[in-house]
């Protein structure tokens, strides 16, 4: 049943059959003649039967939507979005950011492949690549990038009575949505109540561990009764969840370095040697999909370690290898 957050604003369940996590928070918001959906679901019949049964607790239908808001383009969030496109003929409203990084995404393929190759990355790793960057998912956002009702937001700009405020490092461009009058803040996968987002390297020069915790400072600095994630419970405790996530990472980046000893080790090394929060005995029992997303992680953190100097890399028979240049660090925003 949908959850009602004000008297226009409600939280649907939307079932993700297809991916690790079970569900995701949708929210829809009802504004006099306009009827908002805040993300959609994969693209799955899981999450249009969810989303049609939410819609008709509400009394509502799929053709009542008169616009959809993405927070980022992940297939959980953004994969419902062309279907929904056709059927209820609403318009899609995306950050700028995001949305010129999904038009080129489908192109990315090769990129991705030279940093894993160069990073020892294994074949099976190279092989869940092509999902992500040029299969399935990638035919998804690049059908949203083709829709002629698409509508970029910027950062800070208000709409209705919602600001827009980018929020990178879970992807180059996602958004977060503040709704000042009520203090409430729909967080996307920016902050998440029992899980740790994941911030993976997305292109080779950034820094997205860097930019992420420049987002939880700016987040810091509003004023939140709640935080509304995209999946698991709502957040009651705005800053107090920002510094568990903090330590989060501070302790990641600590167990990389007192990992790495004097040895000079690969990413896809360090990566298989870390202790993901997951369910498994080793590394060899994870899905190829997590692996990937580990990965990601990995080279996240070694990119924020290297351009504070606590890493350095150098290049050996073909592979990036790193050595640490510091014992610890300590995360200061």
């Amino acid at each position: 049943m949908p959850e009602s957050i004000t008297k226009n604003l409600f939280k649907l369940s939307i079932k993700l059959p297809d991916l690790a996590i079970e569900s995701l928070n949708a929210y829809l918001l009802t504004l006099n003649d306009k009827n908002i959906l805040i993300d959609t679901g994969s693209p799955s019949y899981g999450s249009i039967s969810s989303l049609v049964e939410e819609l008709e607790n509400l009394g509502m239908k799929i053709s009542d939507i008169n616009e959809i808001i993405i927070t980022h383009f992940h297939i959980d969030h953004i994969g419902l979005a062309y279907l929904l496109s056709k059927l209820a003929k609403v318009k899609i409203i995306i950050g700028n950011v995001e949305y010129n990084f999904i038009k080129r995404f489908r192109y990315r393929y090769d990129e991705m492949i030279k940093i894993l190759k160069l990073n020892g990355a294994s074949q099976q790793l190279l092989d869940i690549a092509f999902d992500f960057t040029s299969g399935f998912r990638a035919n998804i956002y690049s059908r949203v990038g083709e829709l002629n009702n698409v509508e970029t937001v910027n950062d800070s700009q208000q709409l209705y009575n919602l600001k827009f405020l980018f929020t990178p490092g879970h992807t180059i461009g996602h958004i977060c949505i503040y709704d000042e009058e009520n203090k409430l803040l729909l967080s996307g996968d920016t902050l998440l109540a029992d899980i740790t987002p994941n911030v993976s390297l997305y292109e080779e020069n950034c820094n997205p561990l860097n930019e992420y915790l420049k987002s939880l400072k700016r987040i810091s600095s509003l004023e939140v009764k709640k935080s509304l994630p995209a999946h698991g419970r709502i957040i009651e405790n705005t800053e107090e969840r920002i510094r568990e996530l903090i330590k989060h990472h501070e302790e990641r980046l600590n167990e990389m370095l007192e990992m790495m000893g004097n040895r000079e080790l690969a990413a896809y090394e360090i990566a298989s040697k870390i202790k993901w929060k997951l369910k498994y005995n080793g590394w060899d029992e994870l899905d190829p999909s997590q692996k990937y997303l580990a990965m990601g992680e990995t080279l996240a953190h070694l990119k924020y370690l290297e351009d504070i100097n606590a890493v350095r890399k150098r290049i050996s028979d073909g592979m990036i290898k790193y050595i640490k240049q510091k014992e610890n660090i300590k995360i200061s925003l």
